[in-house]
């Protein structure tokens, strides 16, 4: 049959389609594996353009991701500067020089030979008008502290949550009441006709711990919000509103140690990041009982003079068998714990972090920390905890402090635990106000 000049062209276009739907789904499908990373996650979940620190470092988890190759698919600027996968075979360090990018979403490939396995789409975002110039607390603000689960529950049905382990008891004076964020929201016109206008929150994080959890004190992840007291846009809903109120949010921030049920100490899980991410990382992995413990001998990483014993002791031993001890002087440990605090400021919006158990981490991490953190936001403050009554100890870490031995702090304020014992001194007891002053001098 003679086809038409139309229908010869029609042929032809229907053709030449077909072909090249053909040739793309074959070059699609030979390129792109089916195979799927378990336990697949990035961290941090996002980063922002124009940062003091132009470089990141990612965390990229998955089972058996270290044997794939890193390219980047679509980057705007941006640098790959080299890939780790630091004795884990479950994970990847990705760095990345960030200095010239523009807010993108960024796309990261995992390649088995020239296979993609899996794509990363990671959102480099537009930072806040002002963010770095952000003004932090300062002894003209009234700082309320909150315990969050002992405060208000505004919410009851967040009280339990099926992947948490320890549930309500307000029977049990070390359990679970069921306070959390929204109760802090509801409570801001109240804090304000007090006069606050910082509040100082004990941590909010996921502490997926069996029992004496409320505290907070024992993360087991650092970038989710504990469920039981909301979540993660809950807690920037809550900076925003208390800003409107006059009121800014004092993040308490822990470097030191996290919560036994971290995901990195479980057996059945992917692991360490690294051989030396939590201190007695060997030790503990050939017998959990296996632990040396601090022995809250503070001053020995400031004496000159101190046994080397004597201070790896204090500096390097866990709280308890629940409280593992972060190894800050592994690299990639120390960059994901700073970028971590400066990831919540910058995505909160805070105004303060307050850092718990100051002395018990790292002398020269602290010193790193301390200075990355207010190198991002010069008005920014910092208050770390050295619960001592001697203002010799409390001093040695605060900005500014000439030490014998050369140590440089960079964290603008320590909490003042000489004053309080002074105080709490003289409330205990009666005595005669002049007393009580001279006991302050």
């Amino acid at each position: 049959m003679e086809l038409t000049r139309h229908q010869q062209a029609y042929s032809l276009i229907t053709g030449l389609l077909f072909s090249a739907t053909v040739l793309f789904s074959a070059h699609t499908f030979s390129d792109i594996s089916p195979i799927k990373i378990e336990s697949f996650k990035v961290e941090p979940e996002s980063w922002w353009a124009g940062m003091h620190n132009s470089q990141l470092q990612l965390l990229v988890y998955g089972k058996n991701i270290s044997q794939f190759n890193v390219k980047l698919i679509h980057a705007i600027d941006i640098n790959l500067v080299d890939v780790n996968a630091s004795q884990s075979q479950h994970h990847l360090f990705i760095n990345l020089d960030l200095a010239n990018a523009p807010p993108q979403t960024l796309t990261i490939g995992l390649y088995d030979n020239n296979t993609l396995i899996q794509s990363i789409e990671y959102p480099i975002l537009v930072r806040e008008k002002e963010s770095k110039n952000r003004q932090g607390f300062s002894n003209k603000d009234v700082i309320y502290l909150i315990t969050p689960d002992r405060f208000v529950n505004g919410n009851s049905e967040n009280d339990n949550h099926p992947d948490m382990l320890e549930q309500t008891n307000r029977a049990d004076k070390d359990g679970r009441h069921g306070g959390d964020i929204m109760g802090i929201r509801k409570a801001l016109p109240y804090l304000k006709d007090l006069g606050v206008t910082q509040l100082w929150i004990n941590p909010l994080l996921e502490n997926n711990q069996p029992q004496y959890s409320y505290h907070g004190y024992s993360a087991t992840n650092f970038y989710n919000i504990d469920p039981r007291f909301g979540s993660n846009e809950e807690y920037k809903s809550l900076v925003e509103e208390a800003n409107i109120f006059g009121i800014g949010i004092i993040k308490d921030v822990v470097v030191n140690h996290m919560g036994s049920g971290h995901q990195w100490m479980k057996p059945n899980g992917l692991g360490f990041p690294t051989s030396s991410w939590i201190n007695g990382q060997a030790k503990w992995q050939q017998d959990a009982k296996n632990i040396t413990y601090t022995s809250h001998r503070r001053t020995t990483v400031q004496d000159p003079y101190a046994v080397a014993l004597d201070t790896s002791e204090f500096e390097h031993g866990w709280f308890t068998d629940t409280m593992p001890d972060l190894d800050q002087r592994d690299p990639y440990l120390a960059t994901y714990l700073t970028q971590n605090s400066i990831w919540w400021v910058e995505y909160a919006g805070l105004s303060g972090i307050r850092e718990d158990t100051y002395s018990y981490a790292d002398k020269a991490f602290l010193a790193k920390w301390s200075k990355a953190v207010m190198d991002e936001y010069p008005n920014f403050n910092i208050v770390g905890e050295e619960w001592t009554a001697n203002p010799i100890t409390v001093s040695y870490w605060q900005a500014g402090k000439n030490n014998k031995d050369g140590y440089q702090s960079y964290s603008p304020s320590m909490m003042d635990f000489p004053l309080y014992e002074k105080n709490h001194f003289k409330f205990k007891r009666k005595r005669r106000l002049g007393d009580w002053v001279n006991k302050l001098i």
